[in-house]
């Protein structure tokens, strides 16, 4: 598997990562990106202008587009259970 950082914010507060690799005995590959923070939460410095920018570019240099993305927040909201979400705010 092969990581590298197609793009992160001045204060590191989010990274933009891109990743690939190959299932040999399967024949398969993938490809992804990930946009990582420290809560897991889309980055509130990036919610429009250039840190949102800076992000759509980033994953369109990985092949993707925003309304493509799918979130996982924090593992627990307190109530014991993982959260998982569509990007839609």
């Amino acid at each position: 598997e092969h990581w590298t950082t197609v793009d992160a914010a001045d204060d590191l507060s989010w990274a933009v990562l891109h990743y690939s690799g190959a299932a040999a005995r399967a024949g398969q590959s993938y490809v992804g990106a990930l946009l990582c923070s420290a809560d897991g939460s889309w980055p509130a410095s990036a919610r429009d202008g250039e840190g949102f920018a800076r992000i759509e570019t980033a994953f369109a240099k990985c092949g993707l587009e925003l309304w493509e993305l799918y979130g996982h927040g924090p593992p627990d909201d307190g109530d014991g259970v993982g959260h998982s979400f569509m990007w839609t705010n």
